[in-house]
């Protein structure tokens, strides 16, 4: 019996703060979407000779990765009138792209190379979120 008051004690003390209308004061910044490309490597030069014609093409770049960031919001302070607080309404993935280089074939003759995507990482999640009164729904 007295362990259940005592979680009732802890959990009034926790939820004073809401209960007394204390309020963060805060608001979002959004966060422009980007995508950084990061090293790079030669896919090297396509040089074909079939018999009296030949065919040479540029260097192919391709990047060691990119960092694909979507657009979001952080939290930054609010001026002292505002009496807001931001609330999270999506999640949204920062990915890492890695690439190589793989050769093209035009059925049996190579033909040049291209730069794939070779694997993909999940790098971080962050939040959209938006400003709202303090008296609106808990963050």
């Amino acid at each position: 019996m007295n362990l259940h008051f005592y979680w009732l004690a802890v959990v009034a003390v926790l939820t004073m703060g809401c209960a007394t209308g204390q309020c963060p004061n805060t608001k979002v910044q959004t966060i422009a979407a980007s995508t950084v490309l990061t090293g790079q490597q030669n896919c090297g030069i396509s040089n074909l000779d079939l018999g009296s014609v030949q065919i040479s093409t540029k260097l192919n770049q391709c990047p060691l990765f990119a960092v694909d960031t979507p657009a979001h919001e952080v939290v930054i302070a609010a001026n002292s009138e505002a009496m807001t607080k931001t609330m999270v309404t999506a999640i949204v993935s920062e990915w890492t792209y890695f690439f190589k280089c793989k050769q093209v074939w035009y059925v049996i003759v190579p033909w040049g190379s291209t730069c794939v995507i070779d694997r993909t990482i999940l790098r971080n999640t962050l939040h959209r979120r938006v400003t709202i009164p303090c008296s609106g729904p808990p963050q």
